[in-house]
């Protein structure tokens, strides 16, 4: 018996949802499992289907974060139209950072000799988006601080910065554990591969505010 088109379409999602959220708990929870027994290793596959759920998600907690952080602001159409905007945009923008950070990061792992392609390293950071949703919500309790304030606002503050940290660590972990077994690298070596493209480009970016700083004061002084 062929269900109807609605039926089966549902019947897709809450399959897809279902092993969404078991393959973000394992990824979470037993990275060097998980890593160690995936298959579905197509960046552009399954991996990139998980991010953009996982963007998904992060996005709604975008919208939260402004409609919050609007919260005893004067009323007016702004606050639900940004929200709306943060909640489609933050998917897309998501997905196409995504790809190009993969790359910056293979440019490293080909560098210290990971023996896989491009797309292994897209499903690691596919994967691993898993853990940014758990940023998004912690984002969402930073604006409950600002809008709460005083002692509980301060609290919230401090243990909400504090997670983010513990979140932002354990990304990297899960991350270089993802790319030392998809890319058959030493975990060391993993490690510099994805904070090596950041710390670069932050010290490009430093370099190009001195050159432009530098210029403006010169001319100021000219």
């Amino acid at each position: 018996m062929r269900y109807p088109f609605k039926i089966r379409f549902k019947l897709a999602v809450m399959g897809f949802v279902s092993e969404y959220f078991e393959v973000a708990k394992n990824v979470i929870t037993s990275p060097t499992e998980f890593f160690e027994s995936e298959n579905r290793r197509d960046g552009f596959g399954y991996p990139l289907k998980f991010a953009a759920f996982s963007l998904l998600i992060s996005g709604l907690f975008s919208a939260a974060q402004t409609a919050i952080s609007g919260t005893g602001a004067e009323v007016n159409l702004s606050i639900p139209i940004l929200a709306g905007v943060s909640a489609v945009a933050t998917p897309i923008l998501g997905v196409i950072g995504l790809t190009i950070s993969a790359g910056l990061i293979h440019i490293f792992v080909a560098l210290f000799g990971g023996e896989n392609g491009y797309s292994n390293t897209l499903s690691i950071l596919g994967y691993t988006t898993a853990i940014g949703v758990v940023g998004s919500a912690n984002s969402v309790i930073m604006s409950l601080a600002t809008v709460a304030g005083g002692i509980a606002g301060t609290l919230l503050s401090i243990v909400g910065g504090l997670v983010a940290l513990v979140v932002g660590l354990y990304g990297i972990y899960i991350q270089s554990k993802g790319i030392s077994e998809f890319q058959d690298l030493s975990f060391g070596k993993s490690v510099l591969s994805i904070i090596l493209p950041g710390i670069i480009i932050g010290v490009l970016v430093f370099g190009l505010v001195i050159v432009v700083l530098g210029a403006s004061l010169a001319t100021m002084a000219a």
